[in-house]
């Protein structure tokens, strides 16, 4: 799954630039290691005997306490305020990593940065080439977009992203702005929101909200849950969902797939 790794590789890279506010270095590095030959490290990631790749992503950041350490895998768990993260991303890729038949190793402690390392069953056979340019196809629309999203820069890319695709929007920050747009202006075809945000109003309950007061609205949700975790209860009625990040074509498939349901 190339662009779960991507999703794994970007989410440890920012976690690593967010634990160095006043800088330091990120290193990232590949390599093969076979657990046949490491008996102890294969027990301790209940792996089998047998030959992995190693992505590991390393930092010279502020690192983690011990206890923080026994959490840094649990969803919504984190560190950062409110405003800052949603605990989704080490969680993200924990899940990635065994649903890949692999695992995740973390070493970290206080002022000594942190070294996480995803393992992936090695395979051999033929590489399939991609063409070197990639050709966007996308379809766009007219409809009106209610925008939910409490990060400015994500805010800042899918504005540019739904201008691009031809879509009128209006931007809210949290679910009660969302809300408050609703009530000023109905006309919404389609709710893009995010799942964990700042306030008492997160996504889901937004999107029940909003589908009592415009009957048949499509919606779209942005998260690193799980597809497992979105066909949960948690998430009443018919949506769809982006996995952070995500490409302009990804964002047209699911907007397209809301409207034209």
């Amino acid at each position: 799954d190339r662009l779960g790794l991507e999703r794994a590789v970007l989410n440890l890279g920012l976690n690593a630039r967010d634990a160095m506010p006043s800088g330091g270095a990120i290193q990232m590095r590949i390599d093969v290691v076979d657990l046949g030959q490491t008996p102890g490290l294969a027990a301790e990631l209940n792996l089998h005997s047998r030959s992995y790749v190693r992505v590991t992503v390393a930092d010279t950041g502020a690192g983690m306490s011990r206890e923080v350490q026994g959490k840094a895998f649990e969803p919504f768990f984190t560190t950062k305020d409110v405003n800052e993260g949603s605990g989704l991303g080490l969680a993200m890729v924990h899940g990635f990593a065994r649903q890949s038949g692999g695992a995740v190793r973390l070493d970290s402690s206080p002022g000594a940065g942190t070294t996480v390392e995803m393992y992936f069953p090695q395979v051999y056979g033929e590489v399939e080439q991609e063409d070197a340019v990639r050709t966007v196809s996308t379809s766009g629309g007219s409809e009106h977009v209610l925008l939910v999203e409490d990060d400015p820069g994500v805010r800042k890319v899918l504005s540019k992203q739904l201008r691009r695709l031809g879509y009128r929007f209006t931007i809210c920050a949290d679910g009660e702005e969302g809300l408050a747009a609703l009530e000023r202006n109905g006309d919404f075809d389609v709710l893009l929101t995010d799942v964990v945000m700042p306030g008492t109003l997160q996504g889901p309950q937004l999107a029940t909200t909003v589908r009592d007061r415009v009957p048949g609205i499509g919606v779209v949700f942005m998260t690193g849950y799980s597809r497992e975790f979105l066909s949960s209860d948690s998430f009443d009625g018919d949506h769809h969902h982006l996995a952070k990040p995500f490409r302009l074509e990804e964002l047209d498939q699911a907007l397209r797939r809301a409207l034209d349901r």
